[in-house]
């Protein structure tokens, strides 16, 4: 099952600013310069005591927006049963993120999590679908007759001369 190392920290500074000392980057990035980035973390995922992945924060420039935001470090696949250690070391340490309440999350992938999601939503998508036609077949009962009345099929035909 994947997981994501991640530096997770609350919102509060400049949602620019934050992005900034973070790292993420953006499409235009001379507009970011102004905050830039100097948190350093150097991390190693370590299986069964064994380095199977290390990195600097630096590495990457993929975040995610939400409640919180925050940096992926590192994506990992893992295998069921073995024990998996990280190690970090702050390197150099940006006193403006300390507001931040920065930490290091260890957290199911969040593409593994996008999928699941989007199965579940199409699944209530799919009943309330269900749900519209089958009021709609009973509004149409009720609308033409009950027992088949006003139907092709039971009309009579009056001669009415005079």
């Amino acid at each position: 099952m994947p997981f994501e190392l991640e530096l997770q920290t609350e919102r509060v500074l400049d949602f620019r600013e934050q992005n900034c000392r973070l790292g993420i980057q953006f499409l235009d990035r001379e507009k970011y310069k102004v905050h830039p980035e100097t948190l350093a973390i150097d991390w190693a995922i370590l299986e069964e005591g064994v380095e199977v992945a290390v990195g600097k924060s630096g590495d990457k420039a993929s975040g995610f927006w939400g409640s919180t935001m925050g940096k992926t470090l590192h994506v990992f696949e893992t295998i069921k049963g073995r024990n998996y250690t990280i190690l970090a070391s702050v390197i150099e340490p940006d006193p403006a993120l300390a507001v931040t309440d920065p930490v290091l999350k260890v957290v199911i992938d969040r593409i593994e999590h996008k999928s699941a999601v989007i199965y579940f939503g199409l699944l209530n998508l799919t009943s309330f679908l269900l749900i519209v036609i089958a009021a709609a077949i009973c509004f149409i009962g009720l609308t033409t007759g009950v027992e088949g009345k006003n139907t092709p099929h039971s009309r009579h035909a009056v001669n009415t001369s005079l």
